[in-house]
Order: structure tokens, then sequence, then C-alpha cells
């Protein structure tokens, strides 16, 4: 016979796993029902209309020239990233959604279910972001970001330096930016996003302590300290107000990224995305 407490151990057991199931249940559910939103549906047709016609265009122009073509997954993705950055949950998720779509090989559904996680994370649902995390790190394994973005390589990375800010992940940020930094000639940038992504991960009474760390490094430049003084006075002006400080210091790291892009010549992907970002400040 069993005891009282297996008996007791057994219900909890399955009171976890119903909860467990509930709350997967309960994000897809919200999931589905944001897919069918006024906002959602009418944004990502804005976005076809807009951005797809330009893309298509932009890449038969480079084709006759023989130059690279910017890939759909990649533009959708970046989108997403920025407006998840911008603090427009439905808006990312809806151009995350077109990345995944389009991706059609291995790199690029590591850049674009990257996207697609930060933009489900941004929505609030934990678990099915974690489920897309586990995707892209799978496949992170064994991809070569070269063998088909070539030139557009840089601005994948940046795409997974965004995200890796956005989860607080300092280190993984730093070394995302450091191809774009050299080749722009933004120095800072890798530091800088660090120190972002340490701020995004509070608050914490260790926070002010890691940016002093990264400051104090003798490996870094003087811009890039500057960076984040910035960065810190911006964290101090809404000391108590995590929400905004998080809105404010991701808009910055979205605007320097953008801004480094352009210097390396890839300006087209950054116009696509800048585009896009203006939608959403229409809706």
């Amino acid at each position: 016979m069993r005891s009282s407490l297996q008996v007791v151990m057994m219900s909890v057991s399955v009171l976890f796993l119903v909860a467990c199931a509930s709350t997967q249940k309960s994000e897809k559910a919200q999931y589905e029902e944001t897919r069918k939103s006024f906002s959602y549906v009418s944004f990502q047709k804005l976005s076809k209309h807009t951005v797809d016609p330009s893309l298509e265009l932009y890449n038969k122009k480079v084709k006759s020239a023989e130059a690279d073509e910017v890939h759909k997954e990649l533009v959708h993705s970046m989108a997403s990233v920025g407006l998840a950055l911008g603090q427009y949950p439905v808006f990312s998720l809806a151009e995350a959604e077109l990345a995944r779509k389009a991706a059609s090989d291995d790199p690029g559904k590591y850049v674009a279910y990257s996207a697609f996680s930060l933009a489900l994370y941004s929505n609030g649902w934990e678990g099915l972001g974690a489920e897309y995390a586990a995707k892209a790190r799978l496949l992170a394994n064994g991809v070569e970001l070269d063998r088909k973005y070539q030139k557009s390589r840089i601005t994948a990375k940046a795409i997974l330096g965004m995200v890796a800010v956005s989860q607080g992940d300092g280190p993984a940020a730093e070394a995302l930016f450091a191809e774009l930094a050299e080749e722009s000639g933004q120095e800072w940038l890798p530091i800088a996003s660090h120190g972002a992504a340490i701020i995004i991960d509070g608050p914490s009474l260790q926070t002010v302590e890691k940016i002093e760390t990264l400051v104090s490094r003798s490996d870094i430049p003087f811009s890039a300290k500057q960076k984040l003084l910035e960065l810190q006075i911006l964290a101090d002006t809404y000391q108590g107000e995590q929400g905004k400080a998080k809105v404010e210091v991701s808009e910055l790291i979205t605007k320097w990224s953008l801004d480094a892009l352009r210097e390396v010549g890839d300006a087209s992907t950054a116009s696509l995305v800048d585009s896009v970002v203006k939608l959403a400040a229409k809706q």
C-alpha cells in the first residue's frame, strides 16, 4: 500500500505537470489570438507591400550587376529585432513570422529563429521564446554564416548581437558586434553593447559595479568609456523605472547598430529596416 506521503507527492507532481501544460497552452492561445488581431494582420500586410517589393527591386538591380543579394529573412529578422527592442511586440512578431517563413536553409533559420525567439519573449511568452532559442542554439553549432550571407554576414551578426543585448548576455553581445565595429570604425560598439546588456539585465545592486569594471578595462578605447558613461547616465535618469530605462537603452543600441551598418555600406538593409520602424511609428 502506498504511504500517505507518496500519494501527496504524486498529487503534487500531477498538479505541477497540469500547471506547466496550462501555462504552455495559455501562451500558445495568446500567440494564436495575437496572430489574428487587427494590429498584427494589418502591419504584416503593410510590411509585405512596403518591404518586399523594395527588396525584390533591389535584388534585381544587384543581380544584374553581379553583386550580392539581400535575403528576405535577414531584412525581416533585422526589422523584428529593432521593433522588439523599440517596444513594439506585436509588430515584432509579425516581422519575425515573415522571417521564419522566408528562411529556407540552416543559416537563414538560425537568424530567423533567433529573431522569432526575441519576438516571443517581448510578448511575454517565455516558454515559446525558450523553445525557439533552443532551436537557434542547435542550428548555431554547425552554421557558417559566410556560406549564405557573405557581405550581409555582419548584418546577421548584428541581429544576433541585438538579441544577446535584449537577453542581458553582455559577453555574447560584445563578441557578435566585434566585426561590425572593426569594419565600421566604431570601435566602442562591442563594449557599449556589453554595457547595454548589463543595464537591461538589471535592476541589480551589481549593475553599477559591472559597468565600472568595464570602464576600468585597459583594453578598451576612450570612446567606449564615453559611451558607457552615456548609458550609465541614461540608466540613472530612470532609476526606479526599469521599464523606461530598458526602452531607452534598447532604442539607443538599435540606433547605434543601424548607424554602424550604414558605415559599412549595408545601407540597403538599414533603409528597409528604417521603413518598417517608421511604419510602426504611424500605427
